[in-house]
């Protein structure tokens, strides 16, 4: 399947307002379905939550987004954090847990989750190595397409290098980080950026070797639908290949320009509908929009939640 089949057609994201709404199960022969709920990670208002924690938690909440997506909890107490949620009548399902805390204050963050009732804890990013520099790049090399929808290694952005060896550790770190999870009665994930698609010693993508090195009853995957189609690499292929892995996507815009930089969902080129349409074969049960560098964050994703909310697949 090529990337352009991933960008809308004009007229083909947005159909009627009378459709049903989808509840997880439906099969798409039921007709038109519509997202069971809307989620917002909570870094894309980083800047207001620091000024403003309980007013801009209740802001986001008040546009309609229900599911809130914690970085981090800005000095308040899980206890805090779970008396605000029921207050605004909100929920969270995870939080993004940095790499060290994971690794060394593991049952602390296991327990918070558990104070606030969320299900998973989030990986966001690997830790980073940078001992081996990036391989050169062509600039001026067209991009082309490759089976599977990867770019040559030329055309990708530059990133980390990981060696064969790192690859198969973390993925040993992600299983003993599940199986604890599990056994506290949550679940783990890990959220990619784009360099996870890179070949590793010239091999399979790393993305790859950690969906087949992670056991799929510890590790689940939140894909971010951004950073998967910028490294050019095909969402579809990865549900078809590693069904039922993908429980939570990230959500968001792509400009329609070279640079395809991110944008408010529905400002862009990516069909949404055409992706979410395969939830059943992803395992999909979370979709969580998110602006890494938005100018104004409550417009962004002000415009984010309207597009959602009349996007039927």
């Amino acid at each position: 399947m090529k990337r352009r089949e991933f960008f809308k057609i004009s007229g083909g994201a947005i159909l009627g307002a009378t459709a049903l709404p989808y509840f997880p199960g439906c099969s798409p022969s039921s007709g038109p379905r519509k997202l069971p709920h809307i989620g917002l990670q909570l870094y894309t208002v980083r800047d207001l939550m620091q000024k403003d924690f309980e007013g801009t938690i209740e802001k986001v909440v008040s546009l309609g987004y229900t599911q809130l997506e914690f970085a981090g909890y800005y000095n308040r107490t899980p206890q805090e954090v779970k008396a605000l949620l029921d207050k605004v009548k909100a929920a969270s399902p995870g939080n993004h847990t940095q790499y060290n805390d994971l690794k060394d204050n593991l049952q602390a963050s296991i327990e918070s989750a558990r104070i606030i009732g969320q299900e998973y804890l989030i990986l966001p990013m690997l830790p980073m190595n940078w001992s081996r520099p990036p391989r050169p790049r062509n600039e001026d090399a067209p991009r082309q397409e490759t089976e599977g929808g990867t770019r040559p290694q030329s055309q990708r952005p530059p990133g980390p290098q990981f060696s064969k060896d790192d690859v198969l550790q973390h993925a040993e770190f992600m299983n003993n980080v599940g199986k604890a999870c599990i056994e506290a009665g949550l679940r783990f994930a890990y959220h990619n950026h784009s360099f996870e698609f890179n070949p590793v010693e010239e091999e399979m993508p790393m993305y790859d070797m950690l969906l087949q090195n992670t056991n799929p009853e510890l590790v689940d995957m939140e894909l971010d639908l951004y950073w998967i189609i910028k490294a050019g690499a095909d969402p579809l292929a990865y549900f078809e290949k590693y069904p039922g892995r993908f429980k939570l996507c990230h959500v968001k815009g792509m400009a329609n320009d070279e640079q395809e930089n991110m944008t408010a969902v529905g400002d862009g080129k990516i069909d949404f509908a055409k992706i979410f349409a395969q939830s059943e074969q992803a395992g999909l049960k979370y979709y969580i929009v998110e602006h890494d560098r938005p100018e104004d964050a409550i417009a962004s994703i002000t415009e984010s939640i309207t597009y959602l909310n009349n996007l039927t697949y």
